[in-house]
Order: C-alpha cells, then structure tokens, then sequence
C-alpha cells in the first residue's frame, strides 16, 4: 500500500500487452458457473455488465513515483473471482481477481460525506458503497496519464450523484485499498462546494437507475455508519482515517 496525498502528476498506470494473469481451465469452468447463474437471475439483461476494465499486475512507489502495472479484465472473470474468494476458494496471487476501481469519500460544504446505496436491479456485489466504480479499460495504450484516474472518479460521481468536477473544491490521491477477497480501490478525498440539500436535489432531479438512494453521514458517525459493512469499505476507511490523523 502507498499512501498520499499524492500529486497526481507523480503517477501513471502502464498497460501490459502481455499480462502474467492467466486462469487454468479448472478455474474457468467455475468462473462459467458462476457468471452463467448470474446472468440467469437478472430480469433486465441490460443491467447485467460484462465490459473490459483494468486489473492491477502490479505497483511501484519510487523517488516520490507511483507506477502502476495494468492490464485489462472482463467483468465476468472479476465478479466470479470476488465470489470464489468469498465462498472460500483458496486462490493464489496469480489468480486473484484484482479489478481495479476507483472510488471517494466526498466532503459537502456543510460537512456530511456521501455513500451510495445501490439499487437490487444491478446485483450489486456490495450493496453500500463510497461514490465511484471500477476503472474502465479504455485502450490498449502503454502509458496512461494518471489524472484518468481522476476524470474516471468525476465520470462516476457525475452518474452517480450528478455532481460535477466543477463543484470539486479539494482533492488527494490518498492510496490504494486493497481487498480480503482479491479487489484493489484507488482512494481519493474530495470536497466539494456543494451542500447536503444541493446535492439531495440534484440528485432526485436526475435520478440514476442504478443508485436506490444516497446516505449522508458527518465526521462524527462514519464508524458507527461504517460497521458491519464490506471489507474494502473499512479499510478504506482505516486508510482514509490515518491520512486525516496525519493532516
């Protein structure tokens, strides 16, 4: 794990055309299982993802650098990986899913941070969330400007809660989260000038399909808000928590 706040000028993410990820046959029949079970459970089909996104080979912090080693996922190998992991199927390092995502604890003016609370139309993997969502792969270009990372957090936070980057008055590239069952979050702090009641309005009047509601939680509450929720939300969480003790 690094930790931030980190320049977005001091990152890039690097493209593997020749990725050491590979899934034994064994492991792929159980991948098809899977994925196949849950694409019969869906009533509407185009809620069921299945598009290419980055996994995390590897990374390097270096002389003030971060590099990270990426190469490209489908959703269906991802999700099904995070569920063998977290039925209990022992996978080496090799086979882990790490999907990469990119996500935020976003400060309003008044001093609430935003979760999102996903709707059961998606099937999402974790019902309750930070704002954001996994990195989409977008070409299959050796060298990736980090601030992608960013316009990707802005991108989700647009669909999401319909804020846009104009109202971001703050921001750090805190670190990367990485998950028990095998995800890997890039973790950002954010503030916007934006309001709880802004936000709330924006939001019913531009509602998204796939977010059910918003939660709004101020500093005081966040670890009783945050218990009993997933994994790589704690530990968000914890690392968020330790940059903030350190600022």
């Amino acid at each position: 794990m690094f930790e931030g706040p980190i320049s977005l000028d001091d990152g890039n993410l690097r493209y593997n055309i020749t990725s050491s990820f590979k899934i034994e046959s064994s492991l792929r029949r159980k991948i098809n299982s899977i994925w196949s079970e849950r694409v019969s459970s869906f009533e509407k089909k185009e809620f069921c993802y299945d598009g290419l996104s980055y996994r995390l080979d590897d990374y390097r912090f270096t002389q003030e650098k971060l590099l990270l080693e990426v190469s490209k996922i489908r959703f269906s190998v991802r999700y099904s990986l995070l569920k063998l992991a977290e039925e209990g199927t022992d996978l080496d390092e090799g086979a882990a899913s790490k999907g990469l995502g990119v996500a935020a604890f976003i400060e309003t003016s008044d001093g609430y941070y935003i979760f999102v609370e996903k709707s059961d139309a998606i099937k999402p993997f974790n019902k309750i969330g930070l704002v954001g969502g996994i990195l989409d792969f977008i070409e299959a270009n050796p060298e990736i400007d980090s601030y992608y990372l960013f316009d990707e957090l802005c991108r989700e936070m647009k669909e999401e809660i319909s804020v846009g980057n104009g109202s971001v008055s703050k921001y750090s590239f805190l670190g990367l989260v990485f998950s028990c069952l095998g995800g890997v979050l890039i973790l950002f702090d954010l503030k916007i000038d934006m309001s709880k009641e802004d936000v709330l309005k924006n939001f019913f009047e531009n509602e998204q399909a796939e977010i059910e509601c918003l939660h709004f939680v101020d500093k005081s509450g966040l670890e009783v808000f945050l218990n009993g929720k997933s994994d790589i939300l704690i530990v968000s969480y914890d690392l968020w928590k330790r940059v903030q003790d350190l600022s």
